[in-house]
């Protein structure tokens, strides 16, 4: 059976059929839940058929909107990550990777081992000098100094 609401209270529950004799019959039940049958005219059989479509598309739409939603809920934090580079962007990241190692070889050796150390295998200011044999402070200068003229060598490519 299908419910009939209005105003949000519900009324009752009804079918709608067309018996033997082409008549159109609307079943419910009542308030004291008892049967009831009515004949009612074609007209009043499509509204309350039409009716029926009407919110089925509308909970149809709903749940479409909950899936589509949960399933782009879940995907998010992944498509964020995974958002795919324009062609633009991939060619200046490689256009800024040649400009930095080639930056970086211009430095001097003992500035190249420095920022090798530091930046790309994470060791302390102390675990180089430490390595070095040499002062903390002058580990310090040697890569400040490069990082200014890193930068330098690479103005063009600053946002």
């Amino acid at each position: 059976m299908r419910e009939f609401n209005f105003k949000g209270k519900k009324l009752c529950d009804y079918i709608v059929y067309t018996n033997n004799e082409n008549k159109h019959i609307a079943v419910f039940k009542d308030y004291e839940n008892n049967i009831q049958e009515v004949e009612i005219s074609s007209l009043i059989k499509e509204a309350l058929i039409s009716e029926k479509r009407k919110e089925k598309r509308q909970r149809n739409e709903f749940d479409r909107h909950i899936e589509h939603s949960e399933i782009y809920e879940n995907k998010l934090p992944s498509r964020v990550m995974d958002k795919p580079i324009s062609l633009e962007d991939e060619f200046a990241n490689k256009q800024l990777n040649k400009a930095l190692k080639n930056a970086i070889n211009s430095l001097s050796e003992l500035q190249k081992r420095r920022i090798q150390l530091y930046y790309f295998e994470n060791k302390t200011l102390r675990e180089i000098a430490e390595i070095e044999g040499c002062a903390i402070m002058s580990v310090k200068d040697s890569l400040d100094l490069a990082i200014n003229n890193l930068e330098k060598k690479l103005k063009k490519f600053k946002n």
